[in-house]
């Protein structure tokens, strides 16, 4: 499972580079960290149900909560 989040953070590795996604260079070992803590639960959950649906929803909600939260940071006077 930690195998798994460590492919998916390097499957992000050019988008961090090349848009400072993520943090940029300087925060991509957060986001590997990030990455491999989460790749447990998914991993389990994608096990467990059988269909990769629950993890993409999953991805899909975190990534929209926290473009909320950087939304609301940003707008913030």
């Amino acid at each position: 499972m930690a195998i798994s989040g460590i492919i998916w953070a390097v499957w992000h590795l050019p988008y961090s580079l090349l848009y400072g996604a993520n943090g940029g260079a300087a925060g991509f070992a957060r986001f590997t960290l990030i990455t491999v803590v989460l790749a447990i639960p998914l991993s389990w959950l994608r096990l467990r149900s059988g269909s990769v649906w629950p993890c993409a929803i999953f991805h899909a909600s975190w990534n929209i909560s926290l473009a909320l939260v950087f939304a609301i940071v940003a707008i913030r006077p």
